[in-house]
């Protein structure tokens, strides 16, 4: 199993072109619209060469995508929890893909739910996120 190695520095949101930003807490993974939810503040490590695990600060939770397609947040890190990140160069929009869990995205409905892994797809507005600097700086590729 793969572990997370480093800390990237910073403090993020996710919010998808829906408008949801992503909420990590004890209950699992959700979206709300509300940006100063303490639930909705990142942190995000490194594993491995390209991946990357998501952890909610508040919830000392870390974001994954079970075999099912199914969002959950987990109280210590499993390979569920490894994403690759994909950014495309004509949006400034990320995705990021389950590593373990091929053709699965995070993802989150209009309505702020998870949307299940197995209905995701590149391109969707529940899949794409824009990355909010809160504290700290972007990294760059």
């Amino acid at each position: 199993m793969d572990e997370p190695k480093q800390l990237i520095p910073g403090l993020f949101r996710l919010r998808n072109r829906h408008g949801h930003c992503l909420r990590v807490d004890d209950m699992g993974v959700r979206g709300t619209k509300d940006e100063n939810d303490e639930y909705t503040v990142l942190e995000f490590e490194s594993v491995g060469k390209e991946g990357i695990a998501i952890r909610g600060k508040s919830a000392a939770r870390h974001v994954g995508i079970d075999s099912d397609g199914n969002l959950c947040s987990y109280g210590s890190f499993i390979n569920d929890c490894v994403f690759i990140e994909q950014s495309t160069k004509r949006s400034s929009f990320t995705s990021f893909a389950s590593r373990y869990s091929v053709g699965f995205y995070l993802g989150l409905r209009k309505d702020g739910r998870p949307k299940p892994g197995r209905k995701t797809a590149p391109g969707q507005k529940a899949v794409a996120f824009s990355k909010i600097v809160i504290c700290g700086r972007m990294r760059t590729n």
